[in-house]
């Protein structure tokens, strides 16, 4: 027997043709065909499957964009600590003097502290002392509301005797104003 929709051959008891579905001779003579409830299963589950892939797919897109905003943020408060001055030296900008001075620079910024208007912003360098390579810390803090910042704290790790870390700032500084 062939199907009367497609023309392929099919069984002589089919009700249905398996091809192209459509209702046989034999299945209008049985009466109301349903069809098997396997299709209506596998409809469900890639239903389901489209609907789980939507919902990972927003939310990876949501935590990208929260990635994105966060660099953003921490871009701009480093970017006021380095374009910005000490009073003493207001032609020098803090983060060319810095990167001129000190080897390997770096710069890093953490959440919100307190209240959630103030910014860690960390510097992080190596400088030769004594004649020893030494990392020297040296920590911000961005005021949201008057986007100023003013240094907090300045450490040389395996403190040297004779110099502090305010020593080295101080020569980064007086050496980038000649």
């Amino acid at each position: 027997m062939f199907c009367k929709n497609c023309g392929k051959e099919i069984t002589e008891d089919a009700k249905l043709c398996p091809f192209c579905g459509k209702e046989t001779d034999m299945g209008a003579a049985a009466g109301p065909v349903t069809a098997p409830i396997g299709n209506f299963a596998k409809r469900e589950v890639k239903s389901n499957r489209k609907v789980v892939f939507i919902i990972v797919a927003c939310v990876a897109a949501l935590f990208l964009v929260m990635f994105i905003v966060s660099k953003v943020k921490e871009f701009y408060y480093i970017s006021l600590v380095k374009e910005g001055n000490f009073d003493d030296y207001p032609n020098v900008m803090i983060g060319e003097a810095f990167e001129n001075y000190f080897n390997q620079p770096e710069w890093s910024c953490t959440d919100a502290l307190e209240d959630g208007n103030l910014h860690s912003v960390e510097f992080e360098g190596t400088r030769r002392v004594d004649g020893v390579n030494r990392k020297v810390k040296i920590s911000f803090v961005v005021n949201d509301n008057s986007e100023n910042s003013y240094m907090t704290d300045a450490k040389i790790v395996g403190n040297p005797v004779g110099i502090t870390a305010e020593d080295l700032v101080t020569e980064a500084i007086v050496g980038a104003s000649y």
